[in-house]
């Protein structure tokens, strides 16, 4: 992922982000299980969020396992959080990978006669 992949993945999470913490504040952390309890499209949504978040989770294993990364605590808070944790681990993965960089490079330079 390049700057603009990061970026974009960062402005997404932070604006997903903030438009949950006012849904959240407004109807309560469990206002969506009262919705889907007395609407069909609201119950298959949730249903069809549940699948999404474990294929998605299948992907943040393998793909932490690749980075070096521990998976659960981003699997783990996808349960309260959804898909927050999902973009947060791929934010946080390119925070890191970049900042691995740039201690490589600096290393590089100390390290030359």
């Amino acid at each position: 992922m390049n700057i603009k992949r990061l970026l974009a993945a960062a402005a997404v999470l932070l604006a997903f982000g903030a438009y949950t913490m006012l849904v959240v504040v407004r109807f309560g952390y469990f206002g969506f299980v009262t919705l889907s309890l007395r609407e069909p499209w609201a119950m298959q949504m949730l249903l069809d969020l549940v699948i999404a978040l474990g294929f998605a989770s299948t992907f943040v294993v393998r793909d932490a396992k690749k980075h070096g990364l521990a998976a659960w605590p981003w699997i783990a808070l996808s349960i309260p959080l959804g898909s927050v944790s999902l973009l947060s681990y791929l934010v946080f993965r390119e925070v890191r990978k970049a900042s691995g960089r740039a201690s490589d490079r600096s290393a590089a330079l100390v390290s030359q006669p």
